[in-house]
């Protein structure tokens, strides 16, 4: 079966993002990937604004 076009172009902004996890969060320039406990979310929203 053909992949829908949508699905592709999802899957290659994945790859030029580097999204590898699921889920991904983008905070700033921060890519965090893979679950991430409540207490590392917060203290990294808190660190705002982020540097790279």
């Amino acid at each position: 079966m053909a992949e829908p076009a949508a699905l592709k172009a999802s899957v290659q902004l994945g790859q030029q993002l580097r999204v590898f996890a699921t889920p991904s969060l983008l905070i700033g320039s921060k890519m965090m990937g893979g679950m991430t406990d409540a207490k590392t979310l917060k203290a990294t929203i808190l660190q705002w604004p982020l540097k790279p």
